[in-house]
């Protein structure tokens, strides 16, 4: 049969506070999923995080449940880039 490879793309985010805030120097982040077809986890390291390359289209980020959150996201991925993003937490409980 015929082999079809096509580009890949790449996520890149970047944690912030919703108020523009810098989040604390300890702030451990929760796991996003990364949904489409199937569900990939992406942890952060520190504050930010990126993806392995995966298949363009259109992606939802959506966090895990913890002590920060941020609303989901949907991002696409196009081939041969990597798309930047920056989310903005908020402590999950007031």
């Amino acid at each position: 049969g015929d082999l079809i490879l096509d580009r890949c793309g790449w996520i890149h985010i970047r944690a912030t506070a919703k108020n523009g805030e810098p989040l604390p120097p300890d702030t451990h982040l929760p796991d996003l999923q990364l949904l489409a077809d199937l569900s990939h986890p992406l942890s952060f390291t520190g504050l930010e995080a990126r993806t392995d390359a995966i298949a363009p289209g259109t992606y939802l980020l959506r966090a895990n449940p913890g002590p920060w959150r941020t609303p989901d996201t949907e991002v696409e991925v196009r081939p041969g880039e990597t798309t930047e993003l920056e989310l903005a937490f908020e402590p999950a409980t007031e």
